[in-house]
């Protein structure tokens, strides 16, 4: 039989960035196979790895995956969907940088006039939480139909523009009041 596969989608360092499915894949022992304790037609028209499925086998090749949260994948079931991905053509893609600017600029304008026109610190920082909830709602969303947000970039950008509206309000602040004292100063006594 011939195996027809269209190109499959990398990214500007020929990395594949594959989905993880949310099925779980069948496992058979070796042995099972090996003493024919597993029916043979099951692997009919399948692709089949052959692999370790435990994560603490010290060898020379450690292909483990470790996630964010510190879990650590076999290495087997990492090739498994990165063969499922392209085989359901389901690979991620990275939102345009373009697109992640343009659209961060807006929120960067939003959030100047918001900061500006409230005055509270704490409203200001609700505001900055909300902020990224909404962001990782959206990345999340956007994971799901295949596109990858940009989320350090993004909290990186949302943090040191909440810093930097905090610095600006407190420096404008001190020197309205700075003003407003050499102002009215020469007509209030000192003692006062």
């Amino acid at each position: 039989d011939k195996c027809e596969v269209d190109l499959v989608n990398v990214d500007d360092n020929n990395q594949i960035n594959f989905n993880y499915t949310d099925s779980s894949f069948k496992y058979y022992s070796f042995v099972d196979v090996y003493n024919n304790e597993v029916d043979p037609r099951f692997f009919n028209n399948k692709v089949v790895l052959i692999g370790v499925t435990v994560t603490d086998v010290k060898d020379e090749i450690n292909d483990n995956f470790i996630d964010v949260f510190g879990e650590t994948t076999p290495g087997i079931v990492v090739h498994a969907n990165v063969i499922n991905s392209i085989l359901q053509n389901k690979t991620q893609q990275v939102i345009s940088y373009e697109l992640w600017v343009i659209i961060m600029l807006s929120v960067l304008l939003m959030c100047t006039l918001l900061y500006r026109s409230i005055k509270n610190y704490i409203v200001n920082f609700l505001i900055y939480v909300l902020l990224c909830v909404i962001s990782i709602v959206i990345g999340i969303v956007l994971f799901d139909i295949g596109i990858n947000w940009m989320f350090i970039e993004t909290f990186s950008l949302l943090t040191i523009f909440f810093m930097y509206s905090v610095a600006y309000k407190y420096i404008y602040s001190y020197l309205e009041n700075l003003l407003i004292r050499r102002a009215f100063g020469q007509y209030v006594n000192s003692i006062l």
